[in-house]
């Protein structure tokens, strides 16, 4: 963790501050805008896009380099950058160029992320000068926070999923509006999702196969060498065997010829991008014309775009749901088939918009999948669990339904899941369209298993209620947790809920509940092995949403848990606002590795063997109760296992001597910090140790209790003479000297 350099600074300076970043970022954008809008009018569109998509969003190149800078270049090109480009040449009727320069295509790739980035930094919030009090103000940024964090995902982001979920997702969604779809279009929407992908695929396979020859071209050695290698690889290409000649001229350095051959190469990438509609549906075995209807569906034509402001592209832009180019009848140039994938809802919805039988077909089909999806998932994360689906129950009169609870050893966790969309205004930030999907996706589901948390809550302590019926047993219950779950992702603002708070975007009396899309779900449940780990994540996740400050996405929380299990320390109760953006790193490249057929390795959590080993003994024993220890457990962060650990073995050591302990010490007690409440004791003992666990235990646990913050106490005793350090039983207590709250409820 490092400090922010603006914590701390005072408000008037900071904010003085920001309106200098703005002044600066405001003149830097509309020089890379009008330097753009320039070039777009001058190069070949067909190379810029196929070196822009094959060099930025394929794999880099290695051997040989498009400049003198390396391919890490290439890396500050996203496909939202692409997309905006391939927006400015689309204003423009079709010209046959020659292929750009190395200097002008560098300046394509500098300055596209440098205008996105300007973008973002000219729109940072300043707030109303003057604007009510302090807290209005506050309110005022923080609402204008949310807008450009809207807007800049909108612009730039597009992985609501990794690549093999976003096709099975979206196959298993709209595969059950086939028939309708059909009627109208001639192809299924099953057919329509492996369209998308076979386009991606064509193109991976295509730029790979020519990237392979470009690479045996170079690792001839010599020019000479090199223009041999050239004819062989590439003898169809017209002025092959000139190149060949000038690579055999005398004193020419091997650089020097990788760069003639990498630039002469180049000019055949666009080839590689053009297909044609007949040619797809005889690979898939599809009707040709309705497949070239299809396509015609999601193209657009150079000029198309003549009469649409540059500027207003990076919000509202068309390729987002025709990102093909129609170059002649029935033949089309694709730098961006990723790009179906991506928006394949919006781009279907749109295709359903004409048909009303279709689009109410699209609407049931998506909340009956996602409940069903997230009741089959929840029953693969906790096996032998208890679910219910639909409870409904009935307050004066009110009637309310539960999407889904269920109960996992002593844990029940209630499941609310929305299925709607999320429409374009607001994911560019238009206030009432934003402040109405704030309230339908995260406030409204997280309100309605809050209830339901508060009747069972009462019925629990015995109080007669409308949930008298609750068809899970709740004897013995230690905790209520929530979470909700969505199918669409919100431009991922539901992952910083301190912010809409802030914004007085989220007014409810309720405790607001995790939500995380499906697709992310789905990651957390794969990602942790266990049962117990993934519900502590779960539980953890409900526990800091509203106490600890965070920005980022659910899978950068995901990373950060990997490392730290969310022991932070006093971030988790603080103010101190903790950046998590980019900490799904090691996830991102796993799934890619995993979607490419590569071997690589799970990412784990960061716990120790011996923790992992006690936390897999206490669900093989299964009592009631056992997860509460071991979320006990898995809420110590690394330094304090391994402390832990090393004091138990010197104890073991020292004792299996036969020697008394230390100065009668045979215990570790482990406090929490002031905002826990739940205490750990360690205790050795001989084999010979005939005292009762029981009495043992709450003579230890009376130690815990000493610091006032503690309530309870999990006491875990091990044998001297057991060298795995399995423990020889295990105990909750409560102190009893005042009332306490033996449940958690979140």
């Amino acid at each position: 963790m490092v400090r922010h350099p603006l914590q701390g600074v005072d408000f008037d300076v900071r904010k003085r501050y920001v309106a200098a970043v703005v002044d600066a970022a405001t003149t830097s954008f509309q020089e890379h805008l009008s330097r753009l809008v320039e070039l777009s009018g001058e190069v070949s569109p067909l190379h810029v896009l196929a070196i822009l998509a094959t060099y930025s969003l394929m794999s880099s190149v290695d051997d040989a380099q498009h400049t003198g800078k390396g391919a890490s270049q290439f890396g500050r090109v996203h496909q939202g950058h692409v997309e905006y480009m391939q927006a400015l040449l689309l204003r423009h009727e079709w010209v046959r160029r020659d292929p750009p320069s190395p200097d002008v295509m560098q300046e394509v790739f500098d300055r596209l992320p440098a205008l996105f980035e300007a973008y973002g930094r000219m729109r940072a919030p300043t707030g109303a000068e003057g604007f009510g009090d302090e807290a209005s103000r506050k309110e005022e940024l923080a609402t204008e926070a949310v807008q450009e964090f809207l807007r800049s995902h909108t612009a730039v982001v597009r992985n609501w999923g990794y690549f093999a979920a976003v096709k099975r997702i979206a196959g298993e969604v709209l595969g059950s509006a086939d028939a309708e779809f059909k009627a109208a279009y001639g192809l299924t929407l099953t057919q329509v999702v492996g369209l998308f992908e076979h386009l991606v695929r064509r193109l991976e396979d295509r730029v790979n196969d020519f990237r392979k020859r470009m690479f045996e071209v170079f690792r001839a050695g010599s020019p000479h060498a090199m223009g041999r290698e050239l004819v062989k690889q590439f003898a169809d290409v017209r002025g092959v065997t000139e190149l060949h000649d000038h690579l055999s001229t005398a004193g020419m350095k091997p650089e020097e010829g990788k760069f003639h051959v990498l630039i002469a190469l180049e000019g055949l990438l666009p080839s590689y991008l053009l297909f044609d509609a007949e040619t797809i549906a005889h690979e898939l075995g599809l009707d040709s014309a309705a497949t070239a209807s299809l396509l015609k569906r999601l193209s657009l034509s150079f000029g198309a775009l003549h009469e649409s402001p540059p500027d207003s592209l990076l919000l509202n832009n068309p390729i987002w749901l025709q990102p093909l180019i129609e170059m002649a009848d029935g033949v089309f140039f694709s730098a961006l088939p990723q790009t179906l994938m991506s928006f394949v809802f919006p781009i279907v919805e749109r295709l359903a918009q004409p048909l009303v039988a279709l689009r109410e077909r699209l609407q049931h089909a998506r909340a009956l999948y996602l409940e069903s999806a997230t009741e089959g998932l929840l029953r693969t994360a906790f096996p032998g669990c208890e679910l219910v689906r639909g409870y409904k129950w009935a307050e004066g009169d009110r009637q309310y339904e539960s999407d889904l609870a269920l109960r996992y050893d002593a844990t029940i966790l209630l499941i609310e899941s929305k299925s709607g969309g999320v429409s374009w205004p607001a994911l560019r930030g238009a206030p009432q369209r934003m402040v109405r999907h704030i309230q339908e996706l995260l406030v409204a589901p997280s309100d309605q298993s809050a209830r339901l948390a508060e009747r069972l809550k009462e019925a629990i302590a015995g109080t007669p209620g409308p949930v008298a019926d609750f068809p899970l047993p709740l004897e013995d219950v230690r905790a209520i947790s929530r979470i909700s779950v969505t199918l669409h992702d919100f431009a991922t603002v539901q992952s910083i809920p301190y912010l809409l708070v802030e914004a007085g975007l989220i007014k409810s009396e309720h405790r607001l509940a995790p939500c995380m899309t499906l697709a992310d779900l789905e990651v957390v449940v794969d990602i942790l092995d266990t049962p117990y780990l993934r519900m502590h994540y779960l539980r953890r996740r409900a526990e800091l949403l509203t106490t600890a400050v965070t920005f980022g996405d659910e899978l950068d929380s995901l990373g950060m848990y990997l490392d730290t299990g969310f022991n932070i320390g006093g971030a988790e109760v603080g103010t101190q606002q903790l950046m998590m953006v980019g900490y799904s790193a090691r996830l991102d490249r796993y799934y890619t590795h995993v979607d490419e057929g590569v071997a690589a390795r799970k990412p784990r959590v960061n716990i120790t063997p011996w923790t992992r080993a006690l936390c897999n003994q206490l669900m093989e024993r299964a009592t009631v109760g056992w997860y509460e220890m071991a979320h006990a457990l898995l809420s110590l962060d690394l330094k304090d296992q391994q402390h832990i650990e090393r004091e138990l073995r010197a104890r073991m050591k020292w004792m299996r001597t036969g020697k008394p302990a230390k100065n009668g010490l045979d215990s570790v007690v482990l406090e929490p910090p002031a905002h826990r409440r739940v205490a750990l004791v360690f205790q050795m003992r001989t084999p010979d140790d005939r005292r009762p666990a029981r009495d043992s235990a709450g003579d230890l646990a009376s130690h815990a209790f000493e610091a006032a913050h503690v309530d309870l106490c999990v006491v875990l005793a091990f044998r001297a003479d057991v060298e795995d350090l399995s423990y020889r039983s295990a105990s909750l207590m409560f102190r009893t000297d005042r009332p306490v709250e033996v449940r958690t409820f979140l």
